[in-house]
């Protein structure tokens, strides 16, 4: 989990490495110099923590996998451009609140976007299938999305937030379906290259 944070892959995306590291847990403590630091930023110090801390040594590479492709339904996508087409807002919102510009969030079995990209909704919602997802709907501009379909099982909702919305009604329909419901778009099943990260060392850490 951490090294797939530290390079923004997901978990299939990362092999290699002794069995230790998929389920032994640390408790990570870390404070960025500049308070204003951007999520690209705070993950190339998490790149440092691990080279430091777990003398962590990888390489990169690219293989044929299945994935995604999000394209537009034959009737049409039902989703709406946002009114506020301007840049996203960092930090976390409010408790309670809604998502922020340009956020997302999600709950076990439903998802609110506030004005965002189409290609940030594919690679969040990847997260939730476990399978890169491409978008593919040469549709550009934010958009205001809300998605409710019936959780798999044991679905973990993912909010990178840190704030999460309620499960939905576990009689909607399946994820694949609702997105072509009730937003116009479908996910088509397809092979492209995957990046993926090959770990070829890593310690465990000694106490600080």
């Amino acid at each position: 989990m951490l090294v797939g944070l530290a390079y923004r892959l997901q978990e299939f995306q990362i092999s290699g490495g002794p069995g230790w590291i998929g389920s032994d847990r640390f408790d990570v403590e870390g404070k960025a110099g500049n308070p204003k630091a951007d999520p690209d930023q705070v993950r190339l110090m998490l790149q440092s923590l691990l080279e430091d801390r777990f003398k962590l040594k990888l390489h990169r590479e690219t293989k044929e996998s299945s994935v995604y492709a999000l394209v537009v339904g034959k009737d049409g996508p039902k989703i709406k451009l946002s009114s506020d087409q301007g840049p996203e807002i960092n930090g976390p919102a409010p408790p309670g609140a809604g998502p922020n510009h340009g956020a997302m969030r999600f709950g076990a079995g439903s998802l609110t976007g506030n004005a965002v990209t189409l290609s940030l909704f594919a690679r969040l919602l990847s997260q939730q299938l476990d399978r890169i997802i491409l978008d593919k709907t040469n549709l550009t501009g934010r958009f205001d999305i809300q998605l409710h379909w019936t959780p798999g099982v044991g679905e973990v909702p993912y909010d990178p937030s840190g704030y999460t919305l309620p499960p939905s009604d576990s009689s909607g329909p399946s994820v694949l379906a609702a997105i072509q419901e009730q937003l116009g778009l479908r996910l088509e099943s397809i092979k492209a290259p995957v990046e993926i990260v090959v770990i070829d060392s890593v310690e465990k850490p000694s106490g600080n």
